[in-house]
């Protein structure tokens, strides 16, 4: 039985979340999609977690994620970024085999880039530091 195309939804990861952000994580290591690909380690995932990591969630389990992280765009010698300070790279993004076709995808992405939005605007303090990311 396939599942809905809306049945799920797209929340901030947290610290219950690392065990199934890593079993996916393995998934996509054994697939073998990217060269050299190693599945995160827990301790990784759980340093990932912040104000830019959402998890998908579907019937109580995990199945997908998607991280970003703010950058200062002076790491990149690009033309595009000299008029910004600050760059969002999607660190991260994954979609169980079963759950993909279905938008689950696409709304994690457009969820790290609207936070990514209020974040570097500075209106959102960061969860692991309290300050304001600047």
């Amino acid at each position: 039985m396939r599942p809905e195309p809306r049945s799920f939804r797209v929340r901030l990861a947290v610290s219950t979340d690392v065990a199934a952000i890593c079993r996916l994580s393995r998934a996509i290591a054994r697939k073998g999609v990217l060269r050299n690909e190693q599945p995160d380690p827990p301790a990784l995932v759980r340093r990932r977690l912040g104000p830019l990591a959402f998890v998908a969630a579907a019937h109580g389990r995990v199945v997908g994620y998607a991280w970003g992280v703010v950058r200062p765009a002076a790491l990149y010698h690009a033309a595009q970024f000299r008029r910004v300070r600050r760059v969002v790279d999607l660190d991260a993004a994954y979609v169980a085999r079963r759950w993909r076709g279905r938008g689950v995808g696409s709304a994690l992405v457009r969820r790290v880039l609207r936070e990514a939005r209020i974040t570097v605007a500075g209106r959102r303090r960061s969860p692991t530091s309290g300050s304001r990311i600047e």
